[in-house]
């Protein structure tokens, strides 16, 4: 049995050893065990949980697991700690258990090929809470663990074919080859690295790195330190701020050790003291405690160490501190325990209140001075006759400030502005001060003359710091004491002019107190008030009178209302009611409301309501009706106006009748809705203008004709906005001229809001109130129809005139022909009655060829230019008489004479046979002639006038006894013209044809 115990145990080749007893201690070793462990001996007798403990580090966390089979650090005494993995069998048998343990598997070398995959490196690899990861000579990963998957968001095989520069923060890339190139030479290297996730997180590490842990392969590990550096970043700026926030705060601050010295002090704490930080740091806080409270104070601190607790500011204590240069300033300090580095420090808030004291005083003063102000209105307003409250008042000052003395001056009446001392006197003790008040009393003051006169020129207090020796206070005795020292005077101002002076004297010389002369100044002018109110009752009562003449006289009804009966009223009240003063007050004042007011509200309610609002001081003014006792109604404005009247609550009722004017209103109103739905409803473009040529109110007509909504033009310039630009000027001065007062009828061309001209009449009116012109109204009319029309009337007429002319010019030509046969008739016969009988018909027929052709040659062929056309006929007819042996002249006195063309074809004619008759009759035997051919008109008269200077005619020819054809014509077309010819005889024939236009 020995000898197999000797083979499993003793000769076993692996490491074994013997646990026993419930402790597991170690009873023995195996030789196995003495070689691999030494001095492995040593630690019998110890119990396993001494010599092994569990596999944990910031690696590999340790976990609970079961003692039979477990990885663990054999720790031997003296001797280094080794990983194992430790197997326990339990051995049958004995009274304690007892144990046979063996230890297999020690931790292989890095060195070992297969290393990496035993499972003490692969449990440690893979659980580690550190980025671990193998690199070859290239940089690129060969192993990387589960937690670098994990922080930088690749999976295992993204990251087995990534290298170190793919992972490392993109600004550090740069020399990452020459950092692994130094990295493989020396061996080692240490420090902290940023790498870059996936997502570009920046994620800060520590890194401890070997090379060659295997020839080629180098190990990294790296531990995520990015929440610290964040936390260590945050630490930092929230110490900056804390830092700069007590830099910045208003007040002193020191931080004090529980031995009183000053550890911290702010930079307000060295302002405030004087000192520097140097000089604070350091030194005891009793440095600045004054001297006479330093041992007090430090008894303080020993109680607030023993029992540190939180004490406000404001804590009724008086406290002070000295600066540097001995000055003590008050304080008020808040004190607060502040743990640091595990001692209990004061922290010490110190604050100047010196400010605060100052207005606190203040406050107290001014409380005081408002007090006095009450007491002096109280006194005011009790106070029978101003002379009375100005001596109470005189003796509530003086008592207010504690001063004896105090005294009126008042302005004389003579005219002189001097001030005279009047008897309104308060002495707190008149013997004292009994000459001083004979010698004032006989003392007048002109204006800059000592204290006094200074305030009447200035209108302002004056002070005097010591009277009895001043050699400017006029009142003073060098060799008698007065017993007056400080004074000063104040003017009683109403509208800035000083009607009285109040002076005051103290037994102690005092400097000037601008405080105290700023509020006496006040209660200058609040007495001012009540030399106004004292004036104002004498004016009341002179006022009275008057204001009873003008109450009666009133256009308009006034009634005094008590708060139970009418008092009184006036007589355009009796007018107005119908009634008598009696019948009135007899009533109350809603005895003339109607049951219900034109808006549908009882009047009762709102008028009772109205009138008791004013009882209460609050002023009405509205609008009512009211009803007479004959059932007639009237409108009217009301005011209800309270008035104390005798010491009583009172209403000044006024009413105004309105009734003619409401019904011009209602007139106004309908007259503006007429004019409303005119200017809505017109069929032409309506455009209202203010003096800025802005539109203000477009009406429908003027939104259709132009494309534009009223929103889009208010506002807008008229002329900029619808004017072409060629036009703008042109519409600019229409409307300025318009404002001037004039008004406008044009054509022109506007422009739409789609670029499009259309062709508008404006007309424009100013509109004018009071003779000043306010706006303007214009009115735009589309002619675009029109316009249409008349191109195509046009075009119609100007086809007519073409065609007018083209029968004119035929009428011509067919004339022309008919006498060139007449002239071929005229040349083939032999008769000479025939002739000349061809010759007239010709001449006639070329008169009215002259006409057509005249005609023809004008744009018009309504009508004709005849003094034209006679000189052609003259020089036509002339030129078919032509006769060597005669000579015979035209002369013309003509003036433009439009003829219609028949009036033209008749009087041509008639002209020819005149023209024809003379050349043929008139010269028989002479060889010279002259004929003269004259037209005129005359308020619608045409005058034609004939006359030559031949033989004359025959006297039956003239009586129409004769018949030939010539003679017939002239009278025919006499009587086709509608006129009268008359035939004389005057050295020649004269022939004077007139007619009417």
């Amino acid at each position: 049995m020995k000898n197999v115990e000797e083979a499993l145990f003793g000769s076993n080749p692996i490491p074994m050893l013997l646990i026993s007893g419930q402790n597991k201690e170690v009873t023995d070793i195996n030789k196995a065990f003495q070689r691999q462990f030494d001095p492995a001996s040593k630690i019998i007798g110890h119990t396993l949980q001494e010599i092994t403990r569990p596999l944990a580090s910031s690696l590999c966390p340790a976990e609970d697991s079961d003692i039979s089979n477990d990885f663990l650090v054999l720790s031997l005494p003296e001797g280094d700690d080794t990983i194992v993995e430790l197997s326990l069998q339990q051995i049958e048998g004995g009274e304690e258990p007892r144990y046979l343990g063996s230890i297999k598997g020690l931790f292989p070398p890095l060195l070992a090929k297969d290393s990496i995959q035993h499972p003490i490196f692969k449990s440690i690899f893979d659980k580690a809470l550190d980025i671990i990861l193998v690199a070859d000579d290239e940089g690129r990963f060969t192993q990387v663990n589960k937690t670098a998957c994990k922080k930088l968001g690749y999976s295992r095989e993204e990251l087995l074919g990534m290298g170190v520069e793919d992972i490392t923060y993109t600004p550090m890339q740069s020399y990452t080859d020459k950092k692994w190139e130094n990295f493989q030479r020396t061996g080692t290297d240490e420090g902290k690295y940023l790498l870059e996730a996936k997502d570009g997180t920046v994620i800060y590490t520590e890194y401890r790195a070997i090379a060659n842990v295997r020839p080629g392969q180098h190990l990294s590990i790296l531990r995520d330190v990015s929440e610290t550096i964040h936390i260590e970043e945050e630490l930092q700026a929230s110490e900056g701020r804390f830092k700069r926030l007590l830099d910045a705060a208003p007040d002193a601050i020191f931080v004090v050790d529980q031995q009183g010295e000053i550890l911290y002090s702010n930079p307000e704490a060295e302002s405030m003291m004087g000192y520097s930080e140097e000089e604070l740091v350091g030194n005891p806080i009793e440095m600045l405690v004054p001297e006479l409270m330093r041992e007090e104070h430090k008894d303080h601190c020993r109680r607030y160490t023993e029992n540190p607790h939180k004490r406000p500011m404001g804590a009724d204590l008086e406290l002070s501190a000295i600066r540097k240069d001995g000055t003590e300033v008050p304080v008020d300090i808040m004190l607060g325990p502040l743990k640091e580095n595990g001692e209990v420090h004061t922290l010490a808030v110190v604050r100047d209140i010196s400010d605060f004291q100052e207005a606190q005083e203040k406050i107290r003063r001014e409380q005081s001075f408002t007090k006095l102000l009450h007491s002096l209105t109280k006194i005011a307003n009790e106070a029978h006759g101003l002379d009375k409250a100005l001596e109470k008042s005189i003796q509530e000052i003086c008592e207010f400030m504690d001063w004896p003395v105090g005294h009126a001056y008042k302005p004389a009446n003579d005219g002189s502005g001097e001030f005279y001392p009047a008897d309104l006197w308060y002495l707190q003790d008149p013997e004292t001060f009994e000459d001083f008040r004979r010698f004032t009393m006989g003392v007048r003051f002109s204006p800059g003359e000592g204290m006094v006169g200074d305030v009447i020129e200035t209108g302002r207090p004056q002070w005097v710091r010591n009277a009895h020796e001043d050699p400017d206070f006029i009142r003073r005795l060098p060799d008698i004491d007065l017993k007056i020292r400080a004074c000063f005077g104040f003017p009683i101002l109403v509208d800035e002019k000083v009607v009285g002076i109040l002076e005051f004297f103290s037994s102690k010389v005092l400097e000037e107190d601008a405080l105290l002369l700023e509020r006496m100044a006040t209660i200058g002018h609040q007495l001012g008030r009540v030399y106004e109110r004292y004036n104002a009752e004498k004016n009341l009562k002179r006022s009275e009178q008057k204001f009873k003449r003008l109450f009666d006289t009133s256009f308009d009804a006034i009634l005094i209302l008590g708060e139970e009966e009418l008092i009184d009223c006036n007589r355009r009240a009796e007018e107005l009611f119908r009634c008598s003063c009696n019948e009135l007050t007899d009533h109350a004042l809603n005895a003339f409301f109607p049951t219900i007011q034109p808006s549908g509200e009882a009047s009762d309610d709102i008028g009772n309501k109205k009138v008791k609002q004013a009882f209460l001081g609050e002023d009405q003014f509205f609008e009512w009706q009211f009803e007479r006792q004959d059932g007639t109604c009237f409108e009217a404005e009301v005011s209800l106006i309270h008035m104390p009247l005798h010491g009583e609550n009172c209403v000044q009722a006024i009413i105004r009748d309105i009734t003619e004017r409401k019904e011009k209103d209602r007139l106004l109103k309908k007259n503006m809705e007429l004019f409303s739905q005119l200017f809505e409803n017109a069929p032409v473009g309506l455009v209202l203008l203010d003096k800025d040529h802005s539109i203000t109110r477009v009406n429908e007509s003027f939104e259709e004709m132009f494309g534009y909504q009223l929103s889009e033009l208010q506002n807008k310039d008229v002329d900029s906005f619808l004017a072409p630009p060629e036009r703008k000027q042109e519409a600019r001065d229409i409307t300025s001229r318009t404002l001037q007062g004039e008004s406008f009828q044009i054509e022109t061309i506007r422009q739409c809001k789609d670029g499009k001209d259309v062709p508008v009449l404006i007309a424009t009116v100013p509109v004018e109130i009071d003779e000043d012109i306010i706006a303007i109204f214009g009115i735009y009319v589309d002619i675009s129809k029109r316009k249409e029309a008349e191109q195509q009337l046009k075009e119609q007429l100007e086809e007519k005139k073409i065609l007018l002319a083209e029968i004119h010019h035929r009428v011509k030509n067919n004339l022309a022909v008919i006498s060139g046969l007449l002239e071929l008739q005229k040349d083939t016969t032999e008769h000479e009655e025939a002739y000349r009988s061809l010759q007239d018909s010709q001449t006639r027929i070329q008169s009215m060829g002259l006409i057509h052709e005249q005609l023809y040659q004008m744009e018009l062929f309504s009508s004709l230019q005849f003094d034209e056309y006679i000189q052609n006929l003259g020089e036509s007819v002339a030129s078919s008489f032509i006769d060597s042996s005669k000579e015979i002249s035209i002369s013309y006195d003509t003036e433009p004479v439009e003829l219609e063309m028949d009036q033209a074809i008749s009087c041509g004619l008639l002209l020819n046979e005149l023209l024809t008759n003379a050349f043929k009759h008139a010269f028989p035997d002479h060889a010279n002639g002259h004929i003269k051919i004259a037209v005129h008109e005359e308020d619608g008269i045409v005058r034609l006038k004939v006359r030559d200077n031949g033989v004359g005619i025959p006297e039956e020819v003239k009586e129409g006894h004769n018949g030939s054809l010539g003679i017939k014509l002239i009278h025919t077309l006499t009587q086709q013209l509608g006129g009268e010819i008359e035939i004389t005889q005057d050295n020649g024939s004269c022939f004077i044809l007139t007619f009417e236009l």
